[in-house]
C-alpha cells in the first residue's frame, strides 16, 4: 500500500495529526488488521492508521489515499461505492487527482452511488453523465491531461446526439489541450479532425504532424493512419504532377480566359 515514494505522505499524515487529541480510537482497527509473517511487519496498516485519522480532519491527500485503498489495495476489501465517497471528500477539498477519479467512475459507470442525494446536494450537476463533467472540468482546468482528453470525448458524444457547433469547438479545444500534453489517443484524435475536416478545416499538414506524435510514442493506429495518409497525399501528388504535365491546365486556363 505504501510504497518509499509515498512515505512522505504518511510523514504529512503523523504531522497534521500530532496535536489532535480529540480523535476517535483506532487501535482496535490497526490491532484487528495487524499482519505478522514470521518477523515481518505489514507497515502499510500503521500508514492507513495515519491516513485515517488525518482523512477524517479534512486532510484531502489522505482521503485520496483511503480511496485508492478501496479501489483497488489487494490488502484492503474492495468497495467502490466506499472508494467513491472518499473521493469526493477528497475532490471537494481540491485534490485534482480525486476529481478526475470521481468524474472517471461516474463517465465509466463502474459507480452506481446510493447515494444520489448526497451528490446532488454537493454538486451543480445532474446525473452520472453530468457528474462526470462536473468533476472532469474541474481537473481538466487544472491541466490534468487525462481529464482533458475524457472531458473531450463527453462533450463530442454529447455534440453528436444535439449537433450542437459549440459542443464540437470545445470538444476540439479540450482534445488539443491534451495532444500538446502528450496524451497518444488526443494527438490521433486531432489527427483525425485535420484529416477529415471535423470542426477544423482540413488540413494534412497539420494531420500529418499529429499523428506524427502519436506514432513516434508507439501508437500501431496512429502508424498505420500516418501510412495511409502520406501514401494518399503522394498519389494524389502524383496525379496532379501528371495532370500539371499533360497541359490540362493550360487548357483551363485557356478557356477561363476566353470567358
Amino acid at each position: 500500500m505504501v510504497q518509499s515514494n509515498e512515505m512522505d505522505e504518511e510523514a504529512d499524515s503523523q504531522s497534521y495529526y500530532k496535536h489532535d487529541h480529540e480523535a476517535a480510537p483506532f487501535s482496535e482497527w490497526y490491532e484487528y488488521n495487524s499482519d505478522y509473517s514470521g518477523d515481518r511487519y505489514r507497515s502499510s496498516d500503521f500508514a492507513m492508521l495515519w491516513y485515517r485519522k488525518a482523512a477524517n480532519r479534512g486532510y484531502a491527500r489522505s482521503q485520496y489515499r483511503i480511496a485508492l485503498c478501496y479501489q483497488e489495495d489487494p490488502y484492503e476489501e474492495k468497495d467502490i461505492e466506499v472508494a467513491a465517497l472518499w473521493y469526493l471528500w477528497a475532490a471537494l477539498g481540491g485534490h485534482i487527482e480525486a476529481q478526475f477519479q470521481l468524474g472517471y467512475m461516474f463517465y465509466k459507470e463502474d459507480f452506481v452511488s446510493e447515494f444520489s442525494t448526497f451528490w446532488d446536494d454537493r454538486c451543480e450537476g445532474k446525473g452520472s453523465s453530468n457528474q462526470a463533467e462536473f468533476w472532469l472540468l474541474k481537473a481538466a482546468e487544472q491541466g490534468h491531461v487525462k481529464a482533458q482528453f475524457y472531458l473531450a470525448e463527453i462533450i463530442s458524444y454529447e455534440a453528436d446526439e444535439d449537433n450542437g457547433e459549440d459542443e464540437e469547438q470545445e470538444a476540439m479545444f479540450w482534445y488539443m489541450k491534451a495532444a500538446q500534453q502528450g496524451h497518444v489517443k488526443a494527438q490521433i484524435q486531432v489527427a483525425y479532425n485535420y484529416q477529415y475536416g471535423w470542426v477544423v478545416e482540413k488540413d494534412s499538414i497539420q494531420s500529418v504532424f499529429w499523428y506524427r506524435k502519436a506514432a513516434h510514442q508507439g501508437s500501431a493506429d496512429a502508424q498505420y493512419s500516418l501510412t495511409s495518409l502520406l501514401n494518399h497525399l503522394h498519389r494524389k501528388y502524383e496525379a496532379l504532377k501528371k495532370l500539371e504535365q499533360s497541359g490540362l491546365f493550360k487548357d483551363c486556363d485557356a478557356v477561363c480566359l476566353e470567358k
